[in-house]
């Protein structure tokens, strides 16, 4: 299980990455949707529960559910591996994209102001 309302963060990737999959309560702040968001990066929404009372039903019938959770045992890292959980190339390509983005607009509002002047 997730912790709530403070999520697991690198604890819950620690998790998926060992196998073990990871039940998590879907809250309305930051801190509390990180597990969410990372079930939903390895295309896990059946470990993610609106309210308590789903928690606790979806936690019964995947605890009853022994060959999901061996073949999630068996496949959950190479899952995590190809999510984009960890695609750094594609995450530094975007964060520099976004970058330049900034920078050629930044640009252009100062040469603007420039020509008001």
């Amino acid at each position: 299980f997730d912790p709530f309302p403070y999520n697991g963060g690198v604890t819950t990737g620690d998790s998926f990455w060992m196998g073990l999959p990871v039940l998590c309560l879907e809250g309305d702040t930051y801190v509390s949707r990180q597990g969410v968001m990372q079930n939903r990066c390895l295309g896990l929404g059946a470990f993610i529960a609106g309210d308590t009372g789903e928690f606790i039903e979806k936690a019964m019938q995947i605890s009853n559910n022994a060959d999901l959770l061996l073949q999630l045992r068996q496949n959950l890292r190479g899952m995590l591996q190809q999510s984009a959980l960890m695609d750094y190339d594609g995450y530094a390509t975007e964060f520099k994209t976004m970058l330049e983005r900034w920078w050629a607009k930044r640009c252009a509002e100062n040469q603007a102001l420039g020509q008001a002047d």
